[in-house]
């Protein structure tokens, strides 16, 4: 039901009976019929959880950023499954497919379309961070913990994956840090040679004009 306002989603958010229970969520999504998945939206330590048990994590913090800015004129079940009818946050991740676009929702997007290995890359990355989540709930309960969103939230972190291989988790003051660090560096030490070359030249210029001035 997610192509006229998600009902589906909607519709289980506020009268299943289940959803009261609802303590975590993946919600697998596709703008494709084949491709890496990828992560693009998430919300509390879902990111973590997925970043630490996935076999081959795949995600960048930008695609959240072009959600959230509007660039992207999509919208998942995502939106309405991190929110209990009561306006309780509620930890996930949105995964994605991400290759052969044109053929979306045409009569192309059969099944024929999926390359091997698709379903088999998605379902072991989800099935691990389903694993992750469950150990995660199954603790917080038995220990009577509140599990809190503060850590690892859209506007609070950066993510990226490395290659495929592994996913790194930063907050956005250390985000801060390290993206403008390069940019000092930069500005410090690569500055300064110009202004010397500038003022060797000058002095150059000096030196053959007084030069040409004993000649005379």
């Amino acid at each position: 039901g997610e192509e006229t306002l998600m009902q589906a989603a909607h519709g289980f958010m506020q009268w299943s009976p289940s959803a009261k229970d609802v303590g975590a969520f993946i919600n697998i999504e596709s703008t494709g019929p084949w491709g890496p998945d990828v992560l693009f939206q998430h919300q509390g330590w879902a990111l973590d959880a997925y970043a630490r048990a996935a076999p081959r994590p795949r995600g960048n913090s930008v695609a959240q950023d072009f959600f959230e800015l509007g660039v992207i004129p999509a919208d998942t079940d995502y939106r309405v499954l991190r929110e209990s009818s009561d306006k309780v946050r509620i930890p996930g991740i949105d995964v994605a497919f991400l290759f052969d676009g044109l053929a979306y929702h045409t009569k192309e997007d059969t099944w024929t379309r999926i390359r091997p290995g698709t379903l088999q890359g998605m379902g072991e990355n989800v099935l691990a961070a389903a694993v992750e989540f469950m150990r995660i709930l199954g603790n917080a309960s038995t220990n009577g913990d509140e599990i809190g969103l503060n850590e690892f939230e859209p506007k609070t972190s950066v993510f990226a994956d490395v290659g495929g291989r592994l996913m790194v988790v930063y907050p956005f003051w250390a985000a801060r840090v390290l993206h403008v660090a390069p940019l000092a560096f930069h500005i410090a030490f690569f500055r300064k040679p110009r202004v010397a070359d500038r003022a060797a030249q000058a002095g150059d210029l000096v030196i053959s004009r007084q030069a040409a001035l004993n000649g005379r």
